[in-house]
């Protein structure tokens, strides 16, 4: 499923919901008003994202701001995360897995680590109740010997991006913490700070 795609889907489920969504120029991305049952949206710069985030406003028939800058307020965090998982959802059932996940973000225009905090949380709740999901198999390789072979390539190292590293040597992100552990050893070893 593309990005127009995407969008077409959450404008007709955000139209379902009786909210009259327009295309104009805007400052913001997108602005819905549950109260009037409208809604704007900048067709240059929105992501399937921000539109699902309006799409879960309208939902709930959230009404008001507490201010300018609230994204710590319970209806801002809510429609962030159920955002998330909805377009994980049809993420999945477009056919797509957890082993494309850059793929998903390029696409859906979600922010990377919340979307990991997230999706990890909900597949760490289907592994409690024993879905009846594929599980990827454990990783049998040296980590330590791609971690190394991983940081030879630089010539000076300030950052070491565990997700990049991961995803260089085509590795599941369930190793981001083993991976740090690796770093951290090699780190210590050489007296270097990452």
């Amino acid at each position: 499923m593309t990005k127009d795609e995407l969008l077409d889907l959450i404008l007709l489920n955000i139209e379902r919901l009786g909210i009259v969504m327009n295309p104009t120029t805007l400052d913001q991305y997108a602005i819905i008003n549950c109260e009037k049952c409208i809604g704007v949206y900048d067709p240059v710069s929105i992501t399937p994202f921000i539109l699902a985030h309006e799409l879960i406003h309208a939902k709930y028939k959230d009404k008001q701001r507490h201010c300018d800058n609230d994204i710590l307020s319970h209806e801002e965090k809510r429609a962030n995360k159920e955002a998330i998982l909805l377009l994980w959802e049809i993420y999945i059932e477009q056919g797509g897995n957890a082993n494309y996940f850059p793929n998903f973000i390029e696409v859906s225009g979600c922010p990377f680590e919340t979307s990991i905090t997230y999706i990890k949380e909900i597949e760490n709740i289907c592994e409690n109740l024993d879905c009846e999901e594929e599980k990827q198999p454990m990783f049998n390789g040296n980590l330590r010997s791609c971690a190394i072979d991983y940081i030879s390539q630089f010539d000076v190292i300030q950052v070491i991006k565990i997700y990049d590293f991961l995803e260089a040597y085509n590795l599941s992100y369930n190793l981001y913490d083993k991976a740090i552990t690796v770093f951290n050893e090699l780190a210590n070893q050489q007296e270097i700070a990452y």
